[in-house]
Order: structure tokens, then C-alpha cells, then sequence
């Protein structure tokens, strides 16, 4: 079954392309011979795809969703059987495909089906890239070139950057740039920053007593004024950290001698958020810094977030340190923390 398209046709090493838009409501006919027969090989040598996840198709479709959406253009090849210029309009053809083979983007294109399908009435278009050919060593090839040369991007990046989802907009305006790591997955120990968005998650899932899926699904409106009790405590600690850090000659210099700039201490310290009259008490933590009393060389915390002389934030860490942190800041603990004393 061939299928006709209006692309601009382009050139790229050996190949020739065509970059067009189709029909969201066209997709399913477009692709059915690929979706029915090109991924029954159970030889990978046979195809030039995975099979198919339906789990992460089923997370893309409730994207589509979203008011706010978009995904990159999936590439696909096809035996080209003729070809038509549009009169006056440079390089645009209509094209007839066939052997229609999706060698990128297969689980968004299977997505926009199964949401056309549920919804006659969802007519959108998405940009789809073809390179003219059918032969299978091609398809092998830029398989292997796409999937094999694509950078993975770093959550923390990630985060700040999806615009769909009003949490991330929401933790840049809380967590200052000087503070958050924005472009590695970890703080590393050289590091001018303290925490990454992941981990400021963390402490807001605590903080608001919700799992981190439940916080991902908050409306914006409901991030704010749930934070509202918060905030205030956040914009204290930051000054806390920055009079810590100059005091020890740096931020990396701090964590190379305390616990309070690592994920563990950080976490730590928003547990004991709720047992705190106001957030002037954080200030209590410069005291017990230069006491020693938060060293990582004190003996204080081995068993709690030190383990052979390094830190640690597996298990009860977090809150067999807040227990601790608490203790010494001289406020009572609730019922769960005293567990960990």
C-alpha cells in the first residue's frame, strides 16, 4: 500500500529526504503495515527497531495531554515510487512512499495513534522525516547512528527545562541559581553548588508529605500554596549556606569537612523544618559548625550518615541524621524522629 505526502526534498550524504507534516487522524493508515508486520522478527538481525514498549507508549499518550507538548520529528524510511513538483514552490514534491519503516520515533508515532483512535476528533499534525530507501542494512545503519551518537541529558537539565510540567518552573523560583545544580545529574565534590533539582524534590515531597509521583501531578496553584509554610524556611537555609561556605573558604572546602552541604545533611535539615518555632533557628547551625558538632571527622554522625569514614544516604540516613540534628539544635522531636535518636 503506497502513501502519498506533500514534503520538501533534501539531500543528505547518499540519501535523498523529504520532510513533511502529516495528519494525526492519518498516522494509523500511514503505519499500519509497519506497526502489523515489521517488528514480528524475532531475529534482530531481520528488523532495525526494538520491540516496541506499550508501558512508555502509555506514558507518552497521557503527555499528549499536556497543553503544552512537543517531541522531535520521527524519521522513517520508504522505497520512493514517484515523485511531483509543486509548481513554484522550491523543492517541494508530492511523494509516493511505500515500505514505510520507522527507524526513530516509534513509540511517539504509536502514541499519536492510539490517541487518534480514542479521540476523532484530535486532528493535529506532527513533522515526520523520511530518507528515501528500503534496504535493510540502511535502516540498521541509521538506527545505530541515531540511537548510538544521541547524548543523554541530564535529569537535572531535564527537569528545568520541561516547560509541560509546572514543577520545574516552579523549583527554579525557589532554588537559586547559585545554589542548584542545573547541568549534571550530581553535585560533585569540586562543586560551587549544593543541591540538584532531583534532590530539592526530594525535600519537597517530605516537607508536603507526598511521594515524588504525586508531587510531579501537583497544579501549580496547589504547589504554591502548599509551599507557602515553607518557603520562608528554604530562603533562610540559603543564607545559612552561604555564611557556612565563607567561613570555610568555599563550598567544597565545607563539604570536605562537614556533613551539612551533602544530599544527606541538606534532606536532613528540611526534616527538621516542622519541629522549628521559626526559621531564624536555622541559624543555630552556624553554631554547631564551628563547635565541631557537625564534622565529619566527630565521631557524631558514624552509623548515621558516615559509614567508613564516608558519607551516606542509603537506608534511614536521612532520618537517623535529622534525629541527631535536631537533638542538638535543642527542639523536641516528634514521634517518628525519637525512633531514630
Amino acid at each position: 500500500m503506497t502513501q502519498r505526502i506533500f514534503a520538501f526534498k533534501g539531500t543528505f550524504g547518499q540519501f535523498e529526504t523529504y520532510t513533511g507534516s502529516i495528519p494525526t487522524q492519518r498516522l494509523g493508515a500511514m503505519f499500519s503495515a509497519y506497526f502489523a508486520n515489521a517488528l514480528d522478527a524475532n531475529d534482530p538481525m531481520l528488523r532495525a527497531q526494538r520491540v516496541i514498549d506499550m508501558g512508555h507508549v502509555r506514558r507518552i499518550n497521557g503527555y499528549l495531554d499536556r497543553s503544552v507538548r512537543a517531541f522531535g520529528s520521527p524519521i522513517a524510511t520508504a522505497k520512493v515510487i514517484s515523485e511531483t513538483p509543486v509548481a513554484g514552490v522550491p523543492n517541494l514534491v508530492e511523494v509516493e512512499l511505500t515500505d514505510i519503516y520507522l527507524v526513530d520515533g516509534q513509540k511517539r508515532v504509536k502514541s499519536c495513534i492510539l490517541r487518534a483512535e480514542q479521540d476523532p476528533e484530535w486532528n493535529e499534525t506532527i513533522p515526520l522525516h523520511v530518507v528515501g530507501t528500503d534496504e535493510l542494512i540502511h535502516k540498521q545503519q541509521l538506527f545505530a547512528s541515531i540511537n548510538g551518537t544521541a547524548a543523554k541529558v541530564s535529569p537535572s537539565l531535564n527537569a528545568i527545562y520541561d516547560h509541560s510540567n509546572p514543577l520545574g518552573g516552579f523549583i527554579t523560583m525557589n532554588c537559586p541559581a547559585e545554589v542548584m545544580e542545573s547541568e549534571k545529574a550530581t553535585v560533585s565534590k569540586t562543586s560551587d553548588k549544593l543541591v540538584t533539582p532531583g534532590i530539592f524534590k526530594e525535600a519537597m515531597a517530605g516537607l508536603l508529605g507526598v511521594s515524588l509521583k504525586q508531587l510531579a501531578s501537583l497544579s501549580l496553584d496547589r504547589l504554591e500554596s502548599s509551599w507557602d509554610k515553607w518557603a520562608p524556611y528554604t530562603r533562610e537555609l540559603w543564607q545559612v549556606y552561604r555564611e557556612l561556605s565563607k567561613e570555610a573558604g568555599g563550598l567544597p572546602m565545607l563539604r570536605l569537612l562537614s556533613i551539612l552541604p551533602h544530599n544527606v545533611g541538606f534532606l536532613a535539615i528540611c526534616r527538621v523544618f516542622p519541629l522549628l518555632r521559626n526559621p531564624a533557628q536555622l541559624h543555630d547551625l552556624v553554631r554547631l559548625e564551628r563547635e565541631g558538632l557537625t564534622a565529619r571527622a566527630s565521631g557524631l554522625w558514624d552509623g548515621r550518615c558516615m559509614a567508613l569514614g564516608k558519607i551516606t544516604k542509603s537506608g534511614d540516613a536521612v532520618a537517623l541524621t535529622a534525629a541527631m540534628l535536631a537533638t542538638q539544635l535543642g527542639v523536641e522531636l516528634d514521634d517518628n524522629l525519637k525512633l531514630f535518636l
